[in-house]
């Protein structure tokens, strides 16, 4: 919501922003902490049922898939998100830009159960895979947008593919690394898209290149993430044939 509600909740000034901020951020724990489950935890470690291995091996051609995909992940969408704006400037002067952003993430949070139950049903890499590819058409489709209207259809689109990706992340990172090392997964993923978003990201807006392309490159970065993401699979599969 930040394209269309950004400007106006900082007019009312940073104190009003910052509060505002931080209610978010708070009804956030408080909705987390309802979610989660209660006394599990608690009562298996009162048990001794949780131990952890004091090693663990960890392959490290799958921490390379899993931060090979955060970078594709994260250099894409930056990419998108800076040459469409720029694309809707120049191509419709009249366009309205925070209308065209905001359906993405409308789009973003409307699909995101219906996304899961898909990826319920596809499997999650599939689900993933299936997501990233549409990302990567969706990227080159928008040198082509001629009208608001046009630009608001594709953000929906996108937003809604990145839903399959979105949903999709965590139980990626976390299915590549053993138990134990669940913070290493999560953090290696989120690492790659962090990188690839700040330097390559900077990069690529401050370049001078036509829009095309940078949506040309965002669309190369996803195929790069759904590359990693569908040959962890395979490389899960021949890790469970040999044991």
């Amino acid at each position: 919501m930040g394209p269309l509600a950004g400007q106006f909740i900082l007019g009312l000034g940073p104190f009003v922003a910052f509060s505002l901020g931080s209610v978010v951020l708070l009804l956030a724990t408080l909705a987390l902490r309802w979610a989660g489950p209660k006394g599990v935890a608690d009562s298996a470690a009162e048990a001794g049922a949780i131990a952890v291995p004091a090693s663990v091996p960890i392959s490290w051609a799958s921490l390379g898939l899993v931060f090979g995909t955060g970078i594709g992940v994260g250099l894409g969408f930056r990419l998108v998100m800076s040459a469409l704006p720029e694309t809707l400037a120049q191509r419709v002067p009249d366009a309205n830009i925070a209308l065209v952003l905001g359906a993405l993430f409308i789009a973003l949070a409307l699909t995101a159960i219906p996304a899961g139950q898909l990826a319920r049903r596809l499997g999650n890499r599939r689900a993933m895979v299936l997501g990233l590819s549409a990302m990567a058409s969706l990227a080159i489709l928008v040198g082509v947008i001629s009208s608001t209207a046009v630009g608001m259809l594709l953000a929906a689109l996108f937003g809604a593919a990145l839903s399959l990706v979105s949903n999709g992340t965590l139980p990626f990172a976390l299915t590549m690394v053993p138990p134990a090392r669940a913070g290493l997964g999560t953090g290696t993923y989120f690492s790659g898209g962090a990188l690839a978003a700040s330097v390559g990201g900077g990069l690529f807006s401050n370049s001078g290149l036509a829009p095309t392309v940078i949506t040309l490159v965002a669309a190369l970065s996803f195929l790069l993430a759904g590359l990693c993401v569908g040959y962890s699979g395979r490389m899960s599969r021949v890790s469970g044939a040999r044991c």
